[in-house]
């Protein structure tokens, strides 16, 4: 597994150091106001020197922000080098996300309340993707 790699599967899944799910569904039901989120970053060219900075940057700001409202980052999506615009491309966090959405929980069964993106057209540019995510999101 290359650098860029390596990267980006740490930009994946559960954030390390994050309270087990039942940790997380006590520290929910003590305190109502907590939110626990989703991010999803997505960069369509990685650039020549292909370090993913771009994705990484995104989730860094993603994380500071929910910090600052007291919301808990419970998991990361990352489609990384991916254009959203083109149909024949699979961004398979985008849709694993979506698969998510729908449940309501992550794959490791963290509840969803909320998504973020640093711009909403990182999240789609296609109506259709836009349409595939609002009905996920309020399923």
């Amino acid at each position: 597994m290359g650098k860029r790699e390596e990267l980006v599967s740490k930009l994946r899944g559960t954030p390390e150091g994050l309270p087990s799910v039942e940790e997380v569904r006590a520290m929910l039901a003590s305190d109502p106001e907590l939110k626990c989120v989703v991010c999803y970053a997505r960069i369509s060219f990685d650039g020549r020197v292909k370090h993913a900075h771009g994705v990484e940057d995104q989730h860094r700001d993603m994380t500071e922000t929910a910090r600052r409202f007291g919301w808990l980052v419970v998991y990361r999506y990352t489609d990384n080098d991916k254009s959203a615009s083109k149909e024949n491309i699979v961004r398979d966090d985008f849709e694993q996300l979506l698969a998510d959405l729908a449940a309501g929980t992550t794959p490791d069964g963290y509840p969803i309340h909320g998504v973020m993106v640093v711009n909403d057209d990182r999240l789609y540019r296609r109506p259709s993707d836009w349409e595939r995510y609002l009905k996920a999101f309020t399923t």
